[in-house]
């Protein structure tokens, strides 16, 4: 039996899908070894961090964009930002390739 919350779900999907908003791109899901996994969370928990706790800052006002983008920018630097990209970066590609090799 459908319920009232089916029925609700299916009316927001088909509010999304008229306008166009659904993707139906494959979501990425790369398969990478367990020392990459544990690098890349590593990783993960400082820059996020940082991010989030920056950008929270910036858009309140307690702190200024332009004179601490610089530091920030180094922040991410210091604490491998490119690595992340490079690792992360990687595993999408792999994963990506299989997928064009199962869809040709």
């Amino acid at each position: 039996a459908v319920t009232a919350a089916d029925e609700t779900k299916m009316d927001a999907y088909n509010a999304y899908d008229a306008v166009g908003a659904l993707n139906d791109e494959i979501w990425p899901r790369p398969l990478m070894t367990e020392e990459v996994a544990s690098r890349l969370s590593e990783l993960y928990t400082d820059l996020f961090n940082t991010i989030a706790t920056k950008r929270a800052s910036w858009v309140d006002g307690s702190a200024d964009i332009d004179a601490e983008w610089d530091a920030y920018l180094a922040d991410l630097a210091k604490m491998h930002v490119d690595e992340y990209v490079e690792l992360s970066q990687e595993a999408y590609d792999v994963f990506n390739n299989a997928v064009t090799a199962y869809t040709k």
